[in-house]
């Protein structure tokens, strides 16, 4: 039996290692020349989220903090004052992200999908103005889960699964030709107009479709890296 063992290359007596710089190394090939690209882990566990995100409130805004619950990840409550209040989470404007070549993979749930939208994926901009490729769920759009981009005008593509509040796996995939959205591994949606076409940086959305009543959406895992 091999163990993988992430460290520097040294000597060691009478066992045989595979050594690894990276974890990264552990499951994926690596090219030569290796080619070295910006890549985000995010697991939401501790007493405050990293301070590479930005809070950005539209509206009324609401509350964002680790949440104090078992499987509860990073937690985000409108502020249940205002049609539309939103809250936006982003790299404040650092775009590390290719347009044509990231992918996005993340795990999210809404408490209560009625009248409520959390996303998740790239954009442009923290105002979520501009260039952007999401995917989750919009009450108003769809009673389905779908994928979003935005490149001047909007293309929403709605998937077969019905918006709940469990907890799904989303992945999109940035290509030149389309913007794919996979949910627990399964390819769900393809756009192929109105692509992002600048940098991006990751985004955590969540608004209330109504007023006087908070939505609550929780975020356990993001990650993003340029392909």
């Amino acid at each position: 039996m091999t163990d993988l063992v992430v460290q520097p290359p040294q000597s060691i007596t009478g066992q045989h290692y595979s050594r690894f710089d990276t974890f990264y190394q552990v499951f994926n090939p690596i090219p030569k020349p290796i080619k070295y690209r910006t890549h985000f882990v995010e697991w939401f566990s501790g007493e405050v989220i990293d301070t590479i995100w930005t809070e950005t409130d539209l509206g009324n805004g609401g509350d964002v903090a680790m949440s104090d619950e078992i499987n509860g990840g990073f937690k985000m409550t409108t502020a249940a004052i205002g049609l539309n209040d939103s809250i936006t989470m982003s790299f404040n404007d650092i775009n590390h992200y290719e347009p044509t070549g990231s992918i996005a993979v993340y795990v999210q749930r809404i408490e209560d999908a009625f009248q409520s939208n959390l996303y998740c994926g790239f954009v442009e901009d923290k105002d979520h103005n501009d260039d952007k490729a999401l995917m989750g769920q919009d009450h108003n759009v769809s009673a389905n889960f779908f994928l979003y981009t935005r490149n001047g005008s909007d293309t929403f593509n709605s998937t077969d699964i019905i918006e709940d509040n469990n907890y799904h796996v989303f992945k999109l995939i940035l290509t030149p030709t389309n913007t794919e959205g996979f949910m627990e591994g399964v390819l769900k949606a393809t756009n192929t107009t109105t692509l992002p076409n600048v940098a991006l940086q990751p985004t955590m959305f969540l608004r209330q479709r109504t007023t006087a009543v908070a939505k609550v959406g929780h975020i356990l895992y993001y990650e993003a890296y340029n392909t």
